[in-house]
């Protein structure tokens, strides 16, 4: 698969860097010094002008420290590796926001009732 640059990274991408700037107060410009790259283009990205090359997306979690294999899944860079959860990521395409969020819960009931 080819990943030009040229192409907007995914909304889900932009959204999930967009609410971590936020709810950690990082602005465009401390963001982009963080991570080494420059507030043009990182502004290019998060408005869906620009796709980010992978190093970019690994040096942008490290940034605001957050899993980077997450934000490469969400860039479209990694696909989930179990086949059972890239059929829940097939589908979700099709769901509602809904129904995408009655998933995430009673997964997420799941997992904290096994630990």
């Amino acid at each position: 698969m080819s990943h030009d640059h040229k192409y907007p990274a995914p909304i889900a991408f932009r959204d999930r860097v967009k609410a971590e700037m936020e709810k950690q107060n990082v602005s465009v410009r401390g963001l982009a010094k963080e991570a080494g790259i420059s507030p043009g283009f990182l502004s290019y990205i998060l408005n869906g002008k620009r796709k980010p090359l992978e190093e970019n997306i690994v040096s942008i979690a490290k940034a605001l420290n957050i899993d980077a294999e997450d934000l490469l899944l969400d860039a479209g860079y990694a696909t989930p590796k179990n086949d059972d959860v890239k059929l829940l990521f097939r589908t979700a395409n099709k769901m509602t926001p809904e129904q995408i969020e009655e998933i995430k819960t009673f997964m997420l009931n799941m997992i904290e009732e096994e630990e």
